[in-house]
């Protein structure tokens, strides 16, 4: 989560990580935290689309640093 939310920020999206109040459940299916992206009525499409795109590219960008 920490290395999606740090780029992501590069891009210029917000995004929270860590525990988000759900200690239990976290602890539950075996997770240390989550990145969570809050989305409201006042986000734009673009925006929406901006935090899609950032989170395609760093999922591609991640595979490809752990099969170097």
């Amino acid at each position: 989560p920490y290395d999606i939310a740090c780029i992501l920020n590069e891009k210029g999206v917000a995004v929270r990580t860590g525990s988000h109040c759900a200690h239990l459940i976290h602890r539950e299916m075996g997770l240390e935290s989550t990145i969570r992206a809050s989305v409201a009525f006042y986000n734009t499409v673009e925006e929406i689309d901006c935090l899609c795109d950032g989170l395609l590219f760093a999922i591609a960008l991640l595979k490809k640093w752990r099969t170097s």
